[in-house]
């Protein structure tokens, strides 16, 4: 391996040189072991382009082969059997990916598919546990393993095929949520669940909402949970309590959860109007003069001059204090003190954006998923310009890039009464109502719980897709938009 290719995330070492299919194939090496294969393209001799394909491999233990296929996308398993050596690898791939020869062009597809690598392997990692596999790094694997590396012919072979896209999204195009009472199997497609609401009092809805996010992520959606009482951040572990009498065909299993902190989200101030953040300060303008008055309509006005361009809390402050009126001094000073004690409260809630990159995945078809935020522990008001940020954002995604009648992601929000409720009174409940009423149609789905149907919206939950009303003892009235009611004993958690 003397000859030393300059690429992006080398130095990249030649390990097989040949022709394929009339084609001049290359396939190189860098020293975290991953392998690139390179296709030329050639008008005469001239190479006018080239197809990539980026490979990362991982030694096995256990049988990976449903994680490959819950993994979806470009991977293969295979082993290698030797009589002292036994190992089972799986290979995650990035696909092909064609660039002219321009450097430029060759630096973004190498860019590109590196990053996709990145984005597959933390997913395979993060699934890993719950289907009892332990993946190690062919660059940390033991020294036979590593051997595989020393047979080129094989490794050429390795073009990596693509297995069927999400593949428990087709396979499980019913899931399950309980026993009816005539012993059938209480099953609903997760379509179902596009705009679901779930009633009963807290803990018996939030164990409802469990069983739906375990349900949403089996048929590969992206789930959103406002977490306010930390009974979803431990769902990554299989349920050491599963009640194996009930449901003797199921088995515990660990969800793929990444629990991430608002700070890590961002509340996006440039969705907010002036009144909608003044209900973040807490100012309440029912009469004509009141407390704060001046002060919060000079907020009023950065914010409607800001163009969409804030960034932080401390954005607000300085325009504030470009203002000159002397007369005004005072007013200016209490406002940039309102918001000093909103940043101290609340430390990096607010930006200029929502990082969506939790959500959907920028490079490949995303695999079933949780993003629990943590939402406890903050007044109300917070909490609600936090959902409203989330789902907005999203809605907004959505609707202008990634139109789709099929339902791609799913927020839970146990609490509905404070972010929609029945009768709205602030702008920011009215915002959220438009938001949730609309999404559905651009792939963003909503679950969202109340005490009693008559504490939510209307407007956002009239056509609502699924209603799950629980009734004591695990008993839950099941009524979906497009068959007959029924009443259910509803399954027991899979995970933790």
């Amino acid at each position: 391996m003397d000859k030393k290719f300059d690429l992006p995330f080398g130095p990249w070492y030649e390990i097989f040189s040949g022709t394929w299919a009339n084609y001049d194939v290359t396939l190189l090496q860098n020293p975290d072991k991953l392998t690139l294969n390179i296709i030329f393209d050639k008008d005469r001799d001239k190479v006018t382009g080239m197809v990539f394909i980026l490979n990362k491999y991982y030694v096995s233990e256990g049988d990976p082969s449903r994680l490959s296929s819950v993994l979806g996308g470009y991977n293969i398993i295979f082993e290698k059997m030797y009589p002292t050596f036994k190992k089972k690898f799986l290979v995650i791939s990035s696909g092909p990916k064609y660039a002219s020869s321009e450097k430029e062009e060759i630096d973004a597809s190498l860019q590109e598919i590196f990053n996709a690598i990145n984005d597959r392997s933390e997913r395979a990692n993060e699934l890993s546990k719950s289907f009892n596999v332990n993946l190690t790094e062919i660059k940390y694997a033991e020294e036979a393993a590593i051997g595989l590396f020393s047979e080129p012919i094989i490794m050429s072979a390795l073009t990596v095929q693509k297995t069927g896209e999400a593949s428990p999204a087709k396979a499980l195009s019913k899931t399950l949520l309980g026993k009816k009472s005539t012993s059938e199997n209480a099953e609903e497609s997760a379509q179902s669940f596009t705009d679901a609401i779930v009633i009963g009092v807290k803990e018996e809805r939030e164990q409802m909402m469990h069983v739906l996010l375990e349900n949403c992520v089996l048929s590969g959606l992206t789930t959103v949970v406002f977490d306010d009482s930390r009974v979803y951040e431990k769902m990554s572990n299989p349920n050491k309590n599963f009640d194996f009498k009930a449901f003797p065909d199921l088995q515990p299993i660990g969800m793929p959860l990444k629990n991430v902190s608002i700070q890590e989200v961002g509340i996006n101030l440039n969705m907010l109007s002036p009144e909608m953040f003044r209900e973040v300060l807490g100012v309440v303008s029912r009469e004509k003069d009141y407390q704060g008055k001046v002060s919060a309509e000079l907020i009023d006005e950065v914010i409607a001059n800001s163009n969409g361009q804030l960034k932080s809390l401390a954005d607000i402050q300085e325009k504030l204090l470009e203002v000159r009126d002397e007369v005004k001094k005072f007013y200016i000073y209490r406002a940039v003190r309102m918001l000093k004690v909103l940043d101290m409260a609340y430390p990096n809630f607010f930006g200029g954006r929502v990082d969506l990159t939790l959500f959907i995945s920028p490079y490949l078809r995303s695999i079933g998923s949780i993003v629990r935020i943590e939402a406890g522990d903050i007044p109300k008001e917070i909490r609600a310009v936090l959902v409203y940020s989330v789902m907005a954002s999203l809605y907004n995604k959505y609707k202008e890039e990634m139109a789709t009648k099929e339902v791609k992601v799913i927020a839970f929000i146990p609490d509905g009464k404070e972010i929609a409720p029945g009768t709205t009174e602030t702008v920011l409940q009215r915002e959220m109502v438009t938001v949730l009423s609309d999404c559905n149609k651009y792939g963003v789905g909503f679950c969202i719980g109340a005490e009693h149907e008559t504490e939510l919206s209307e407007a956002a939950t009239g056509d609502a897709t699924i209603k799950l009303e629980m009734l004591g003892d695990e008993e839950v009235a099941v009524k979906e938009s497009h068959s007959r009611p029924y009443r259910m004993k509803i399954r027991p958690n899979f995970s933790a």
